[in-house]
Protein backbone atom coordinates (compact mmCIF):
# COMPACT_ATOMS: atom_id res chain seq x y z
CA UNK A 1 0.00 0.00 0.00
CA UNK A 2 1.32 3.70 -0.67
CA UNK A 3 2.41 5.28 2.96
CA UNK A 4 1.12 8.80 2.93
CA UNK A 5 2.99 11.52 4.32
CA UNK A 6 0.12 12.43 6.54
CA UNK A 7 0.50 8.62 7.70
CA UNK A 8 4.20 9.09 8.65
CA UNK A 9 3.45 12.20 11.18
CA UNK A 10 0.86 10.49 12.57
CA UNK A 11 3.52 8.03 13.44
CA UNK A 12 6.36 10.31 14.44
CA UNK A 13 3.86 11.62 16.30
CA UNK A 14 2.56 8.64 17.74
CA UNK A 15 6.16 7.20 18.52
CA UNK A 16 7.65 10.78 19.88
CA UNK A 17 4.06 10.40 22.42
CA UNK A 18 4.07 6.92 23.60
CA UNK A 19 3.94 6.01 27.07
CA UNK A 20 7.92 4.74 27.06
CA UNK A 21 11.15 6.46 26.92
CA UNK A 22 12.30 5.10 23.73
CA UNK A 23 16.07 6.15 22.70
CA UNK A 24 18.10 5.17 19.08
CA UNK A 25 21.96 5.08 19.27
CA UNK A 26 24.74 5.10 17.58
CA UNK A 27 27.42 2.88 18.26
CA UNK A 28 29.52 5.40 20.55
CA UNK A 29 26.03 6.19 22.18
CA UNK A 30 25.48 9.66 20.27
CA UNK A 31 21.10 9.83 20.13
CA UNK A 32 19.61 9.55 16.80
CA UNK A 33 16.29 10.11 18.42
CA UNK A 34 14.58 10.04 21.43
CA UNK A 35 10.59 10.58 22.22
CA UNK A 36 9.49 12.45 24.73
CA UNK A 37 9.59 10.37 27.53
CA UNK A 38 12.61 9.68 27.38
CA UNK A 39 13.62 13.31 26.86
CA UNK A 40 11.67 13.58 30.27
CA UNK A 41 13.56 10.87 32.29
CA UNK A 42 17.00 12.18 30.97
CA UNK A 43 16.69 15.83 31.74
CA UNK A 44 17.13 15.59 35.46
CA UNK A 45 20.30 13.78 35.10
CA UNK A 46 21.90 15.29 31.91
CA UNK A 47 22.36 18.85 32.84
CA UNK A 48 20.71 19.41 29.49
CA UNK A 49 23.46 18.32 27.33
CA UNK A 50 21.62 15.57 25.63
CA UNK A 51 23.48 13.95 22.95
CA UNK A 52 25.37 11.28 24.07
CA UNK A 53 23.13 8.58 26.03
CA UNK A 54 26.51 7.39 27.53
CA UNK A 55 27.62 10.71 28.36
CA UNK A 56 24.67 10.98 30.56
CA UNK A 57 24.73 7.95 31.88
CA UNK A 58 28.06 7.12 32.66
CA UNK A 59 28.60 9.34 35.88
CA UNK A 60 25.68 7.64 37.49
CA UNK A 61 26.33 4.11 36.38
CA UNK A 62 29.36 3.60 34.86
CA UNK A 63 29.38 -0.20 34.55
CA UNK A 64 25.90 -0.09 32.86
CA UNK A 65 28.01 1.91 29.47
CA UNK A 66 30.97 -0.54 30.06
CA UNK A 67 27.83 -3.52 29.74
CA UNK A 68 26.58 -1.78 26.33
CA UNK A 69 30.53 -1.10 24.76
CA UNK A 70 31.35 -4.45 25.48
CA UNK A 71 28.32 -6.41 23.58
CA UNK A 72 30.42 -7.76 20.49
CA UNK A 73 27.65 -9.44 18.33
CA UNK A 74 26.08 -7.69 15.68
CA UNK A 75 22.65 -8.09 17.30
CA UNK A 76 21.12 -8.98 20.10
CA UNK A 77 19.54 -8.56 23.76
CA UNK A 78 21.81 -6.44 25.24
CA UNK A 79 20.40 -5.71 28.65
CA UNK A 80 16.82 -6.63 29.87
CA UNK A 81 14.95 -4.81 32.82
CA UNK A 82 18.20 -3.61 34.38
CA UNK A 83 17.54 -1.56 37.25
CA UNK A 84 20.07 1.33 38.15
CA UNK A 85 19.76 4.13 40.45
CA UNK A 86 20.88 7.70 39.97
CA UNK A 87 21.57 10.58 41.81
CA UNK A 88 19.52 13.50 40.54
CA UNK A 89 20.09 17.18 41.70
CA UNK A 90 16.84 18.52 43.95
CA UNK A 91 16.29 15.16 45.03
CA UNK A 92 18.06 15.82 48.66
CA UNK A 93 19.75 12.44 48.31
CA UNK A 94 16.87 10.27 47.28
CA UNK A 95 17.99 8.53 43.98
CA UNK A 96 15.87 8.27 40.78
CA UNK A 97 15.24 4.37 39.93
CA UNK A 98 15.25 3.29 35.98
CA UNK A 99 14.60 -0.17 34.54
CA UNK A 100 16.45 -0.23 31.25
CA UNK A 101 16.43 -2.19 28.16
CA UNK A 102 18.94 -2.12 25.68
CA UNK A 103 18.46 -4.22 22.05
CA UNK A 104 21.45 -4.17 19.20
CA UNK A 105 19.71 -3.95 16.01
CA UNK A 106 22.41 -3.54 13.81
CA UNK A 107 26.21 -2.64 14.52
CA UNK A 108 25.47 0.96 14.63
CA UNK A 109 22.15 0.48 15.82
CA UNK A 110 20.87 0.62 19.55
CA UNK A 111 17.70 0.91 20.44
CA UNK A 112 17.22 1.72 24.67
CA UNK A 113 13.94 1.63 26.73
CA UNK A 114 13.78 3.33 30.01
CA UNK A 115 10.69 2.56 32.46
CA UNK A 116 10.98 5.10 35.74
CA UNK A 117 10.28 2.82 38.69
CA UNK A 118 11.28 5.04 41.48
CA UNK A 119 7.90 5.09 43.01
CA UNK A 120 7.69 1.67 43.47
CA UNK A 121 10.83 1.40 44.45
CA UNK A 122 10.21 3.75 47.52
CA UNK A 123 6.70 2.17 48.11
CA UNK A 124 8.69 -0.84 48.94
CA UNK A 125 11.26 1.08 51.12
CA UNK A 126 8.67 2.69 53.32
CA UNK A 127 6.61 -0.21 53.95
CA UNK A 128 10.20 -2.12 54.64
CA UNK A 129 10.76 0.72 57.33
CA UNK A 130 7.76 1.04 58.50
CA UNK A 131 7.71 -2.38 59.56
CA UNK A 132 10.89 -2.29 60.90
CA UNK A 133 10.10 0.77 63.06
CA UNK A 134 7.23 -0.91 64.28
CA UNK A 135 9.05 -4.10 65.46
CA UNK A 136 11.56 -1.96 66.94
CA UNK A 137 9.38 0.49 69.07
CA UNK A 138 7.04 -2.30 70.09
CA UNK A 139 8.76 -5.84 70.27
CA UNK A 140 10.95 -5.47 72.59
CA UNK A 141 8.65 -3.84 75.29
CA UNK A 142 5.52 -5.81 75.21
CA UNK A 143 4.26 -9.17 75.98
CA UNK A 144 3.67 -11.80 73.77
CA UNK A 145 0.19 -11.42 73.48
CA UNK A 146 0.34 -7.47 72.49
CA UNK A 147 3.73 -8.23 70.10
CA UNK A 148 1.13 -10.78 68.29
CA UNK A 149 -1.29 -8.47 68.36
CA UNK A 150 0.74 -5.83 66.92
CA UNK A 151 2.28 -7.93 63.83
CA UNK A 152 -1.82 -9.13 62.75
CA UNK A 153 -2.07 -5.12 62.72
CA UNK A 154 0.73 -5.22 59.89
CA UNK A 155 -0.33 -8.31 58.51
CA UNK A 156 -4.08 -6.88 58.01
CA UNK A 157 -2.83 -3.60 56.00
CA UNK A 158 -0.30 -5.54 53.96
CA UNK A 159 -3.11 -8.24 53.32
CA UNK A 160 -5.68 -4.94 52.06
CA UNK A 161 -2.62 -3.66 49.91
CA UNK A 162 -1.96 -6.70 48.43
CA UNK A 163 -5.75 -7.19 47.43
CA UNK A 164 -6.10 -3.86 45.99
CA UNK A 165 -2.95 -4.80 43.96
CA UNK A 166 -4.19 -8.20 42.58
CA UNK A 167 -7.75 -6.42 41.48
CA UNK A 168 -5.18 -3.48 39.60
CA UNK A 169 -6.27 -2.22 36.04
CA UNK A 170 -3.85 -4.40 33.15
CA UNK A 171 -0.83 -2.17 32.16
CA UNK A 172 -1.77 0.25 29.56
CA UNK A 173 1.49 0.20 28.10
CA UNK A 174 1.18 -3.04 26.90
CA UNK A 175 -2.01 -2.13 25.12
CA UNK A 176 -0.31 0.95 23.73
CA UNK A 177 2.41 -1.64 22.34
CA UNK A 178 0.03 -3.84 20.80
CA UNK A 179 -1.96 -0.87 19.34
CA UNK A 180 1.25 0.33 18.02
CA UNK A 181 2.52 -3.26 16.28
CA UNK A 182 -1.14 -3.46 14.36
CA UNK A 183 -0.59 0.01 13.54
CA UNK A 184 3.49 -0.58 12.09
CA UNK A 185 2.48 -3.59 10.31
CA UNK A 186 -0.76 -2.86 8.35
CA UNK A 187 1.59 0.06 7.03
CA UNK A 188 4.17 -1.88 6.51
CA UNK A 189 4.85 -1.68 3.13
CA UNK A 190 4.86 2.13 3.59
CA UNK A 191 7.16 1.74 6.76
CA UNK A 192 9.95 0.01 4.96
CA UNK A 193 9.94 2.40 2.11
CA UNK A 194 10.57 4.74 4.64
CA UNK A 195 12.72 2.72 7.25
CA UNK A 196 14.10 -0.20 4.69
CA UNK A 197 13.13 -3.54 4.94
CA UNK A 198 15.73 -4.10 7.50
CA UNK A 199 14.77 -1.83 9.99
CA UNK A 200 10.84 -2.24 9.63
CA UNK A 201 11.06 -5.83 10.61
CA UNK A 202 13.58 -4.99 13.25
CA UNK A 203 11.25 -2.46 14.84
CA UNK A 204 8.44 -4.45 15.00
CA UNK A 205 10.95 -7.14 16.33
CA UNK A 206 12.01 -4.54 19.03
CA UNK A 207 8.44 -3.77 20.03
CA UNK A 208 6.98 -6.97 20.09
CA UNK A 209 10.10 -7.81 22.29
CA UNK A 210 9.31 -5.19 24.54
CA UNK A 211 5.69 -5.77 24.55
CA UNK A 212 6.25 -9.27 25.40
CA UNK A 213 9.30 -8.24 28.38
CA UNK A 214 5.81 -5.74 29.96
CA UNK A 215 3.40 -8.57 29.75
CA UNK A 216 5.71 -11.34 31.31
CA UNK A 217 6.59 -8.71 34.35
CA UNK A 218 2.47 -8.21 35.02
CA UNK A 219 2.55 -11.86 34.69
CA UNK A 220 4.85 -12.07 37.19
CA UNK A 221 4.20 -9.52 39.80
CA UNK A 222 0.31 -10.95 39.63
CA UNK A 223 1.94 -14.40 41.00
CA UNK A 224 3.97 -12.38 43.21
CA UNK A 225 0.77 -10.50 44.35
CA UNK A 226 -1.01 -13.93 44.32
CA UNK A 227 1.82 -15.75 46.29
CA UNK A 228 2.35 -12.85 49.16
CA UNK A 229 -1.59 -12.76 49.67
CA UNK A 230 -1.91 -16.77 50.34
CA UNK A 231 1.15 -16.20 52.73
CA UNK A 232 -0.46 -12.73 54.43
CA UNK A 233 -3.43 -14.41 54.41
CA UNK A 234 -1.59 -17.82 56.32
CA UNK A 235 0.20 -15.95 59.08
CA UNK A 236 -3.30 -14.08 59.68
CA UNK A 237 -5.06 -17.16 60.56
CA UNK A 238 -1.61 -18.31 62.35
CA UNK A 239 -1.78 -15.38 64.73
CA UNK A 240 -5.60 -15.52 64.96
CA UNK A 241 -4.94 -18.96 66.28
CA UNK A 242 -2.38 -18.34 68.35
CA UNK A 243 -3.39 -14.94 70.21
CA UNK A 244 -6.83 -17.35 70.73
CA UNK A 245 -5.04 -18.97 73.25
CA UNK A 246 -3.77 -16.01 75.01
CA UNK A 247 -6.09 -13.72 75.16
CA UNK A 248 -9.75 -15.28 73.71
CA UNK A 249 -11.54 -14.14 77.02
CA UNK A 250 -10.02 -10.78 77.25
CA UNK A 251 -12.67 -7.96 77.05
CA UNK A 252 -11.47 -4.97 75.28
CA UNK A 253 -10.60 -1.11 76.34
CA UNK A 254 -13.07 1.56 75.69
CA UNK A 255 -10.12 3.15 74.46
CA UNK A 256 -9.88 1.23 71.48
CA UNK A 257 -12.47 2.63 68.89
CA UNK A 258 -13.06 1.39 65.27
CA UNK A 259 -15.11 2.36 62.44
CA UNK A 260 -17.27 -0.39 61.91
CA UNK A 261 -17.66 0.15 57.98
CA UNK A 262 -13.73 0.20 57.14
CA UNK A 263 -13.56 -2.83 59.26
CA UNK A 264 -15.81 -4.38 56.74
CA UNK A 265 -14.65 -2.73 53.79
CA UNK A 266 -11.16 -4.34 55.40
CA UNK A 267 -12.56 -7.58 55.02
CA UNK A 268 -13.87 -7.36 51.41
CA UNK A 269 -10.34 -6.23 50.45
CA UNK A 270 -9.07 -8.89 51.65
CA UNK A 271 -11.24 -11.38 50.39
CA UNK A 272 -11.10 -9.25 46.87
CA UNK A 273 -9.09 -12.47 45.06
CA UNK A 274 -12.10 -14.92 45.92
CA UNK A 275 -14.60 -12.45 45.48
CA UNK A 276 -13.42 -11.78 41.70
CA UNK A 277 -12.62 -15.52 41.07
CA UNK A 278 -16.29 -16.68 42.01
CA UNK A 279 -17.46 -13.35 39.84
CA UNK A 280 -19.32 -12.41 43.49
CA UNK A 281 -21.40 -9.12 43.29
CA UNK A 282 -21.26 -7.43 46.50
CA UNK A 283 -24.03 -5.72 47.62
CA UNK A 284 -23.97 -2.86 50.92
CA UNK A 285 -26.25 -1.08 52.55
CA UNK A 286 -24.60 1.27 54.95
CA UNK A 287 -25.73 4.02 57.53
CA UNK A 288 -24.60 7.88 56.25
CA UNK A 289 -22.85 8.48 58.89
CA UNK A 290 -19.87 6.37 60.14
CA UNK A 291 -20.79 3.69 62.60
CA UNK A 292 -18.05 4.07 65.24
CA UNK A 293 -17.78 0.99 67.99
CA UNK A 294 -14.94 -0.25 70.80
CA UNK A 295 -13.01 -3.29 70.48
CA UNK A 296 -9.82 -4.60 68.22
CA UNK A 297 -10.25 -4.09 64.59
CA UNK A 298 -7.73 -6.51 63.90
CA UNK A 299 -9.82 -9.54 65.49
CA UNK A 300 -13.24 -8.38 64.17
CA UNK A 301 -11.52 -7.64 60.67
CA UNK A 302 -10.51 -11.82 61.20
CA UNK A 303 -14.37 -12.37 62.11
CA UNK A 304 -15.49 -11.08 58.77
CA UNK A 305 -13.06 -12.10 56.54
CA UNK A 306 -14.22 -15.52 57.81
CA UNK A 307 -17.43 -15.15 57.31
CA UNK A 308 -16.81 -14.07 54.01
CA UNK A 309 -14.98 -16.52 53.08
CA UNK A 310 -17.88 -18.87 54.00
CA UNK A 311 -20.16 -17.65 51.29
CA UNK A 312 -17.33 -17.99 48.36
CA UNK A 313 -16.76 -21.85 49.24
CA UNK A 314 -20.57 -22.14 49.51
CA UNK A 315 -20.64 -20.84 46.30
CA UNK A 316 -17.86 -23.66 45.53
CA UNK A 317 -20.34 -25.87 46.98
CA UNK A 318 -23.46 -25.00 44.71
CA UNK A 319 -21.38 -25.33 41.55
CA UNK A 320 -20.47 -28.94 42.35
CA UNK A 321 -23.80 -29.96 43.48
CA UNK A 322 -25.88 -27.38 41.04
CA UNK A 323 -25.50 -28.39 37.00
CA UNK A 324 -27.84 -25.39 35.68
CA UNK A 325 -26.91 -23.21 33.39
CA UNK A 326 -29.18 -20.73 34.43
CA UNK A 327 -27.66 -20.38 37.72
CA UNK A 328 -28.35 -16.90 39.56
CA UNK A 329 -25.07 -14.88 39.78
CA UNK A 330 -23.54 -15.39 43.23
CA UNK A 331 -24.23 -12.30 45.56
CA UNK A 332 -23.13 -11.21 48.80
CA UNK A 333 -25.44 -8.70 50.63
CA UNK A 334 -23.94 -6.65 53.63
CA UNK A 335 -25.86 -4.69 55.75
CA UNK A 336 -25.13 -2.36 58.83
CA UNK A 337 -27.98 -0.60 60.98
CA UNK A 338 -28.33 0.35 64.45
CA UNK A 339 -30.52 -1.05 67.03
CA UNK A 340 -31.75 -0.16 70.26
CA UNK A 341 -29.65 -1.06 72.86
CA UNK A 342 -27.81 0.78 71.50
CA UNK A 343 -26.26 -2.08 69.64
CA UNK A 344 -25.02 -2.44 65.97
CA UNK A 345 -25.97 -5.14 63.58
CA UNK A 346 -24.08 -6.19 60.83
CA UNK A 347 -26.23 -9.26 58.26
CA UNK A 348 -24.02 -10.93 55.80
CA UNK A 349 -26.45 -12.89 53.35
CA UNK A 350 -25.32 -15.07 50.33
CA UNK A 351 -27.86 -17.16 47.59
CA UNK A 352 -24.65 -20.20 48.14
CA UNK A 353 -25.24 -23.45 49.22
CA UNK A 354 -26.85 -22.97 52.34
CA UNK A 355 -27.77 -25.75 55.08
CA UNK A 356 -30.06 -27.76 56.93
CA UNK A 357 -31.74 -25.54 59.89
CA UNK A 358 -30.86 -27.71 62.36
CA UNK A 359 -27.35 -27.27 62.47
CA UNK A 360 -26.92 -23.61 62.90
CA UNK A 361 -25.60 -24.52 66.62
CA UNK A 362 -23.49 -27.16 65.30
CA UNK A 363 -21.63 -25.05 63.23
CA UNK A 364 -20.57 -23.28 66.23
CA UNK A 365 -18.85 -26.05 67.66
CA UNK A 366 -15.14 -26.44 67.15
CA UNK A 367 -14.91 -30.44 66.75
CA UNK A 368 -17.13 -30.02 63.94
CA UNK A 369 -16.36 -28.29 60.45
CA UNK A 370 -18.94 -27.07 57.75
CA UNK A 371 -16.35 -27.42 55.31
CA UNK A 372 -14.71 -30.48 53.21
CA UNK A 373 -11.45 -29.12 53.71
CA UNK A 374 -9.76 -26.94 56.63
CA UNK A 375 -8.44 -23.05 56.73
CA UNK A 376 -10.10 -19.79 58.47
CA UNK A 377 -9.80 -19.36 62.09
CA UNK A 378 -13.15 -21.43 62.36
CA UNK A 379 -16.42 -20.18 63.21
CA UNK A 380 -15.50 -21.61 67.13
CA UNK A 381 -13.16 -18.82 67.22
CA UNK A 382 -15.09 -16.22 65.29
CA UNK A 383 -18.15 -16.80 68.44
CA UNK A 384 -15.14 -16.06 71.02
CA UNK A 385 -13.65 -13.09 69.63
CA UNK A 386 -17.62 -11.62 69.04
CA UNK A 387 -18.32 -12.83 72.83
CA UNK A 388 -15.08 -11.06 73.99
CA UNK A 389 -16.35 -7.86 72.51
CA UNK A 390 -19.94 -8.25 74.92
CA UNK A 391 -21.82 -9.26 71.50
CA UNK A 392 -23.24 -12.06 70.02
CA UNK A 393 -23.27 -14.20 66.10
CA UNK A 394 -25.66 -16.46 64.97
CA UNK A 395 -25.86 -18.66 61.59
CA UNK A 396 -28.79 -19.16 59.95
CA UNK A 397 -30.73 -21.11 56.60
CA UNK A 398 -33.93 -21.73 55.10
CA UNK A 399 -32.01 -24.96 53.85
CA UNK A 400 -29.51 -26.86 51.26
CA UNK A 401 -29.75 -24.54 48.11
CA UNK A 402 -30.91 -21.32 49.95
CA UNK A 403 -27.98 -19.23 50.97
CA UNK A 404 -27.59 -18.62 54.73
CA UNK A 405 -27.59 -15.75 56.88
CA UNK A 406 -25.00 -14.36 59.08
CA UNK A 407 -25.96 -11.66 62.05
CA UNK A 408 -23.56 -10.08 64.24
CA UNK A 409 -24.20 -7.74 66.73
CA UNK A 410 -21.67 -5.65 68.78
CA UNK A 411 -22.41 -2.98 71.52
CA UNK A 412 -22.68 0.72 70.18
CA UNK A 413 -21.61 3.97 72.28
CA UNK A 414 -23.73 6.51 70.53
CA UNK A 415 -20.55 8.78 70.08
CA UNK A 416 -20.08 12.47 67.71
CA UNK A 417 -20.56 10.95 63.77
CA UNK A 418 -18.96 12.14 61.36
CA UNK A 419 -19.87 11.42 57.24
CA UNK A 420 -17.82 8.45 55.54
CA UNK A 421 -17.71 7.59 51.92
CA UNK A 422 -20.68 6.11 50.57
CA UNK A 423 -20.27 2.33 49.55
CA UNK A 424 -24.19 1.97 48.91
CA UNK A 425 -23.22 -0.18 45.28
CA UNK A 426 -22.66 -3.07 44.05
CA UNK A 427 -19.49 -4.23 43.00
CA UNK A 428 -18.10 -7.58 41.55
Amino acid sequence: MQYRSDDVEKLLQFLYLAPLALLELQRDGEIVMMNAFAAQYLMPISGGRMTNFFDVLRPHAPEIVDTIAAFRPSSGSVLNNRRISIAAPGREGAPLYYSLTVEKLEDNCLMVALTDVTEAVEQDARIKQAIEQEAVQRGKAELAASVLHDIGNAITGIGTTVARLLGGEAWYEETALRRLEDYLRDNLTGLEDVLGAGKADALLTYLGEIRNALHDRAAELEKDYARLAQITTHISELLSLQRTYADESQTYSSSMQCDLVQVLEDAISMQAAGLEKRSVVVQRRYPQKAVRIFGDRTKLVRVFVNLLRNACESFDRNARQTARRDQAENTIEIGVSILTGPRAQVVISDNGSGFEPERSDQLFDSASSSKSSGGGIGLAVCRRIVAAHNGTIELTSEGPGQGARAVVELPFKATETTDHIDHNHQEA
